[in-house]
């Protein structure tokens, strides 16, 4: 096995362990699993004077990125958009915050939390991540994977796995105050995930394949994957696996052309028996 065909190996085994070895996101789970009277009601009070968004005209690059360039049709439903400050948060978003350095949650595609943090540019940057999540729950037919919904998040919001956030002290004349904000290994490795497939297949082929998950809700990367090998095989020269028709049909000729040698070889011992005779 050449290192093409073992890279290759190794990154199939890698996302289909992502695929397997992960729950489906929160986004992806909400809308669908039908939220409880108390829930739904407690939603709405908590956003009942949010930002409405509607995807279908929204200018945020993320959203832009799907409706226009991977050409994944918008969904109708708004979107609630609210800005909550830390400890302000309603009791039903609490364990959706529950985790360290969560800073925006999307709930059934609908409802987007996001905690004030201070800086102007990461709440732009934390609103294009969920709405990813709120575009692609509203238009997939059935929950997609949870590394697929936060490779995507990523790479059409920020697509960085580190970023500072900074801005003029109040204090301090000409001095910045912010931050770096890095993700965590395992979401490090979602976004390296998805750079890898563009960077194999490129770009165009990419959204089209991501295009067709959100569109039928499945997620099978080894296809694309797959489809590219074929492609390299051709290209030099190797072979590509031979359909079992063209086996049968090769077989049956091979047939014809024994028992038509034999029926030759026949006629001619009769011929010549007879002119011996």
């Amino acid at each position: 096995m050449g290192k093409r065909a073992k890279s290759l190996t190794y990154a199939v085994i890698g996302l289909w362990v992502l695929w397997g070895g992960t729950r489906p996101a929160l986004a992806a789970q909400d809308g669908r699993l039908f939220l409880g009277r108390r829930t739904e009601e407690a939603l709405r009070q908590a956003f009942r004077d949010a930002q409405i968004v509607d995807l279908r005209t929204c200018k945020v690059p993320s959203v832009v990125v799907l409706r226009e360039a991977i050409g994944i049709p918008p969904p109708r439903i708004r979107v609630r958009v609210k800005v909550f400050k830390r400890d302000r948060i309603p009791d039903v978003l609490r364990p959706a915050f529950g985790r360290p350095g969560v800073c925006g949650v999307t709930i059934g595609g609908r409802y987007v939390a996001i905690l004030d943090t201070g800086f102007r540019k990461e709440y732009e940057d934390i609103l294009g991540h969920e709405l990813v999540h709120a575009y692609v729950t509203l238009v997939a037919p059935k929950p997609l994977p949870f590394w697929f919904q936060e490779a995507g998040a990523i790479m059409f919001s920020t697509g960085k796995v580190r970023k500072f956030y900074g801005m003029p002290s109040a204090s301090e004349p000409r001095m910045i105050v912010g931050k770096m904000v890095e993700l965590d290994p395992t979401y490090k490795q979602k976004l390296h995930s998805f750079d890898y497939l563009m960077k194999k297949v490129g770009r165009e082929r990419f959204y089209k394949w991501y295009r067709k998950c959100v569109l039928t809700g499945e997620v099978n990367p080894s296809e694309l994957l797959g489809q590219t090998t074929a492609r390299e095989n051709r290209r030099v020269g190797k072979p590509v696996g031979i359909p079992v028709w063209f086996w049968f049909v090769g077989l049956v000729a091979v047939c014809i052309v024994v028992g038509l040698g034999c029926y030759l070889m026949r006629k001619e011992r009769s011929i010549t028996g007879r002119l011996i005779s």
